[in-house]
């Protein structure tokens, strides 16, 4: 994510960028399970998230300031895929 992005959408966190994507994987991906949602990196080819290789959470910053609801159209300004497990479709 570059400045332009900062500027893109009133509501990051003040600074925020994505941490460095490690070696293995494509991209950054937001997880949504109901009412749960889960940062995630995602490797494309392989179809496998980082969470389930490394057996913990992605080290990933939430990059939204308190109180604010993101909507898929929000996650794509920032280049993060959501996926939806619960009606198993890509946003």
């Amino acid at each position: 994510m570059n400045a332009t992005h900062q500027d893109a959408h009133s509501q990051l966190v003040q600074g925020w960028l994505p941490q460095s994507i490690p070696e293995g994987y494509d991209r950054i991906v937001l997880c949504e399970y109901g009412f749960t949602r889960e940062l995630n990196y995602l490797n494309n080819d392989a179809d496998i998230f980082y969470s389930e290789v490394a057996g913990k959470a992605a080290p990933i910053q939430w990059p939204w300031k308190e109180g604010f609801d993101p909507q898929a159209l929000d996650w794509k300004v920032i280049d993060v895929l959501v996926i939806d497990f619960c009606n198993g479709a890509a946003k």
